[in-house]
């Protein structure tokens, strides 16, 4: 059973997340050729206050 961990900024709408699952599912299923119902993704939303690139946050916590 693949697992497939996805971290991404906090802030898109759900559609989107749901076109992430949906897409990482296929390349599982196309490339590990399992079925679909095997495969499991779970996408973790992280602050952009939380996140850094190069060293600086991604934004600044708001009050």
């Amino acid at each position: 059973m693949p697992i497939i961990h996805a971290e991404i900024v906090a802030g898109r709408p759900w559609e989107k997340r749901q076109e992430l699952i949906e897409r990482l599912t296929a390349a599982a299923v196309d490339s590990l050729a399992v079925a679909p119902e095997s495969v499991r993704v779970i996408v973790t939303e992280v602050q952009p206050h939380h996140w850094a690139i190069g060293g600086k946050p991604k934004s600044l916590p708001t009050a």
